[in-house]
């Protein structure tokens, strides 16, 4: 009875072998490197009207192989500027919307400007505004801009295999990540 104990581990401990070995292999997903690099896309710093008011945006233009279908750009405060600095330069008549809204607060994006125009290869894209924080407030002013610096970048684009794939960028660590 012992010897049969001690056939029925080992032929255990071998099909789990076999098993882990196989799955090690067959598993993992396919090699992905980025079809885009942040030198491929030239970026500016711009304004434009709203309301009849000049505002700062961003544009760009895509000068990879790839379609983009959607860019996120933040931005985080310059060290030598406060949070309260930033938001009364950045927001017409901040009293007034505080007192609606409450106190405004930053977390780490300072302003971000968002885009979901499609741009194909070589295909610029104006006008992507800025807006405070995480919120949908518009930055109003370019005083504004002189107080932040690149975060990151999130690219979304349609990649040369059918898929879509997503790409950040670390302005500080110099680093890409690749959604796979």
């Amino acid at each position: 009875m012992k010897n049969i104990s001690k056939f029925s581990l080992l032929i255990l401990v071998i099909m789990l072998f076999v098993a882990c070995t196989g799955c090690s292999n067959s598993g993992s997903p396919p090699s992905y490197t980025s079809e885009i690099d942040i030198n491929d896309i030239d970026w500016k710093f711009d304004t434009t009207t709203r309301y009849k008011e000049v505002v700062p945006c961003l544009n760009f233009t895509n000068n990879s192989k790839v379609p983009i279908v959607e860019i996120t750009f933040k931005t985080k405060l310059k060290k030598e500027f406060t949070q309260e600095q930033f938001i009364v330069s950045s927001i017409k008549d901040y009293e007034r919307l505080k007192s609606t809204l409450g106190e405004i607060t930053l977390g780490e994006t300072a302003m971000y400007a968002w885009s979901n125009e499609r741009a194909e290869p070589g295909q610029n894209i104006n006008n992507a505004l800025f807006h405070i924080g995480n919120s949908a407030l518009v930055v109003n002013g370019v005083s504004a801009c002189d107080m932040v610096e690149p975060l990151n970048v999130t690219i979304t684009y349609d990649g040369t295999d059918g898929h879509q794939h997503e790409v950040l960028y670390d302005f500080e660590t110099k680093k890409t990540y690749l959604d796979q």
